[in-house]
């Protein structure tokens, strides 16, 4: 049980930093959307960091080596993952 907590609620800490770009600026329309993606997208790498970080502390792993990992390979696997959205989106509107 303590497993299936620690899991929700890292989740959810680490997955609501990069939507405060858009929660914050909710209503305000003088914020281009393309702004707040890229503050979307520099607050995914730092929280992926700081997971990384986290995680050095179960590992014989230094914080900074770990903390590039977990951001490297998150940011590789969100980019792949956008542009397979990207190519769905593209092959289903052609």
């Amino acid at each position: 049980m303590v497993g299936w907590f620690h899991h929700v609620s890292s989740f959810v800490a680490f997955g609501i930093v990069p939507l405060m770009a858009y929660v914050v600026t909710a209503g305000m329309n003088d914020v281009p959307e393309q702004a707040l993606f890229f503050i979307s997208c520099g607050l995914t790498f730092l929280m992926l960091f700081v997971l990384g970080v986290c995680k050095s502390w179960c590992t014989s792993q230094s914080w900074y080596a770990s903390g590039l990992e977990i951001a490297l390979f998150g940011s590789f696997t969100a980019c792949v993952s956008y542009m397979v959205g990207w190519l769905v989106d593209s092959l289903v509107h052609s």
